[in-house]
């Protein structure tokens, strides 16, 4: 069986389309991600009051505690500070991978040899100035400080555990990511802190950070990132346990009594905010708290705001920033991502996009695209856009329902983009179908059709019933009579050339009356009319058709008489001889499968040729049948008498048009 161009190409879109989504480029992954994006701009994570706070050393902070980095001693006061204002854990964003060089230690070689400067390095040699980086890791050793590591590539580096991962079955750790290398703080600090965790945020290809890791592993071990490592510390857990959904496969984490879902990857999807005044303040806010007659000093109050908080510190200050690209806002707090992972395991507040989603969204689209490949050739183009339309809508609001209602993410833009093509290849095909079916239908008729009733056919094809169709028409024969005595006379190509002046004079006539030309048999033109354009008035068209070649023929033998003139031998006036009849005849495409011709097959036919054949025993131009009287009872025609025609027994009433004009 022959599939049609109609039918393949739409499928071979679909097919390309499943190719395409199967392979899954970047370009297909960043339309997923900006349509993800699109959802959180239109219903963003309501910011509900949480026990999460950052504090961020921003470019203030700097002007008024003094330039980065500070020493040592500067942060561990802020750290004594939100540990005495309740903060259930304080995780730094900051990683301390050198010795303070304002430490003592490390300052007081720099300056210039005097009396005073050789009592301080003595009182730094015995011990009685304190080393900055030992003050910071005594600080942190008074609990609930989780320290960080930043992941790499490159081998080196050793985060200290502080806490372990715990399995049950099959390792379900195998998809978490993996690095080589890492960049810490000092030992002293590292191992003092209550919590260590990686730093690192692995954004997608476009540079947007959509997705939170919980957990990411050096070699062979897992360590938790920020945000999971400082829930741990805060609800005092000893471990964190990963959960499988299937042998080897992670689906969650649980952190003290905190259930958490992740992707077999440990992560979570960002479920942005945006900026929150709320959630972020700024750092010098928290040194100058309560100290009198400071500049800019504010309440001690300020500080219990932190009363049993998970507290990040972070920055924002230029040259120093920790900033990523989410999906509300180009630039955003780094440290506050981790916040926020922290405040949607707190309230529940996740989105999904389940492993099975991807699965739904092929077979969705494949079975929508063969129904369009099926459906869309038979339908009108309204029709056929109102159903694309229908279920891009539909798509788009399931998808939209779907994050809404349940918190999952389908991805609406592959579907709606295979549909748009099956649609648009729809409907070329169709045009271009159309198109060659008007080119067909002029090429077929240009010759035997007035150039109104091509265009007619041209603009609806449908008008046209091919392959036959049973109708009344009304049929012509028309030829030169004693043609065969001309063409004794006539050479060859003046005989071409006579017949040619006189069917182009009989076929502007009958064009003009909206005649059908079947067929040119030598001198002979056969035409008919109500087909394939319905005529109602056919029988008069006709008539007047016969009329009108009547007068042509007599301007042609005006013609012919001027070119005589000089010439020994002329044609002399043409005769001719014409046949009409009115009755049933099938109409449609007669011929072969090789070649075929519109024309019309009947009685009727037959009749309307031996009429023609009469017309010279009556010694008239134009015999028009019984039956075409009846149709035009207001012709003025003359009565011949009956007739008998070759072939039929019953004789046959016949009329002459005289030298009238067809009532309009």
């Amino acid at each position: 069986m022959r599939v049609s161009a109609s039918f393949f190409i739409p499928l071979a879109i679909v097919a390309a389309g499943l190719v395409l989504r199967i392979a899954d480029p970047a370009p297909l992954q960043a339309l997923r991600g900006d349509t993800f994006d699109l959802y959180q701009r239109l219903l963003p994570r309501p910011y509900l009051p949480s026990p999460v706070r950052v504090i961020d050393i921003d470019d203030e902070s700097l002007r008024r505690i003094g330039q980065w980095p500070w020493p040592r001693t500067v942060v561990a006061q802020m750290i004594e500070k939100l540990r005495n204002a309740g903060a259930s854990a304080i995780a730094l964003d900051i990683i301390f991978a050198e010795p303070d060089r304002t430490s003592p230690s490390r300052i007081l070689p720099l300056w210039p040899r005097s009396e005073e400067t050789d009592i301080l390095r003595a009182a730094a040699a015995a011990g009685r100035l304190p080393d900055h980086d030992e003050v910071l890791a005594k600080t942190i050793a008074g609990g609930r400080v989780v320290t960080g590591f930043a992941l790499k590539y490159e081998p080196g580096g050793a985060p200290v555990v502080k806490a372990g991962v715990a399995t049950i079955g099959p390792d379900p750790l195998a998809s978490v990511p993996r690095f080589g290398g890492a960049l810490t703080s000092l030992d002293s600090i590292q191992e003092a802190a209550a919590g260590n965790a990686a730093l690192t945020m692995i954004p997608d290809a476009d540079g947007v950070l959509r997705r939170i890791q919980l957990l990411m592993g050096k070699d062979d071990t897992v360590y938790p990132t920020l945000g999971a490592e400082a829930l741990r510390v805060a609800v005092g857990a000893e471990t964190i346990v990963a959960r499988a959904d299937s042998p080897g496969r992670l689906a969650g984490l649980v952190i003290g009594e905190h259930s958490i879902p992740t992707n077999s990857e440990g992560q979570i999807r960002l479920y942005d905010t945006g900026p929150v005044p709320g959630r972020v303040w700024p750092a010098w806010k928290i040194f100058e708290s309560g100290a009198e007659g400071k500049r800019g000093s504010t309440d001690s109050s300020l500080l219990q705001n932190f009363d049993k908080a998970i507290v990040f510190v972070g920055s924002s200050a230029i040259g120093i920033e920790d900033v990523q690209h989410s999906p509300l806002s180009t630039v955003t707090l780094g440290v506050a991502i981790h916040a926020q992972a922290v405040e949607q395991i707190l309230s529940r507040s996740f989105i999904f996009r389940p492993d099975w989603t991807a699965a739904l969204e092929v077979m969705f689209t494949v079975l929508i695209g063969i129904i369009l490949t099926l459906l869309l050739p038979r339908l009108t183009a309204l029709s056929g856009f109102a159903l694309v339309m229908v279920l891009v809508l539909a798509t788009l609001g399931t998808c939209w329902i779907a994050f809404v209602e349940l918190g999952y993410l389908l991805a609406p833009g592959y579907s709606v983009a295979t549909i748009a093509a099956v649609y648009l290849s729809c409907t070329l095909l169709g045009y271009l179908s159309s198109e060659k079916q008007r080119r067909e239908v002029r090429a077929a008729f240009g010759q035997y059709l007035a150039p109104v009733m091509i265009d007619q056919l041209a603009a609806n094809p449908n008008l046209l019933s091919l392959g036959g169709d049973m109708r009344e028409v009304t049929v012509l024969f028309c030829d030169i009579r004693g043609f065969t005595a001309m063409s004794e006379r006539l050479g060859a190509e003046d005989l071409t050339r006579l017949v040619n002046r006189f069917l182009t004079a009989m076929s502007g006539a009958i064009l003009e009356s909206g005649g059908t030309i079947d067929k040119y048999i030598g001198d002979c033109v056969m035409a008919f009319w109500n087909a394939p354009l319905d005529d109602p008035a056919h029988a008069q068209h006709a008539c007047e058709a016969a009329l009108l070649m009547r007068a042509r023929l007599g301007e042609l033998n005006k013609e012919l008489r001027v070119e005589a003139q000089g010439k020994e031998t002329s044609v002399g006036a043409l005769e001719m001889g014409i046949g009409i009849n009115t009755g049933p005849c099938c109409v449609g495409n007669m011929g072969s499968e090789q070649r075929f011709n519109y024309s019309v097959l009947g009685d009727s036919v037959n009749l309307a040729a031996r009429f023609e054949e009469e017309s010279k025993s009556f010694d008239v131009d134009i015999i028009v049948g019984e039956s075409t009287r009846q149709w035009v009872p207001e012709l003025n025609a003359l009565a011949l008498g009956q007739v008998t025609v070759r072939g039929r027994k019953q004789p046959v009433e016949v009329y002459t048009l005289p030298e009238n004009r067809v009532p309009d």
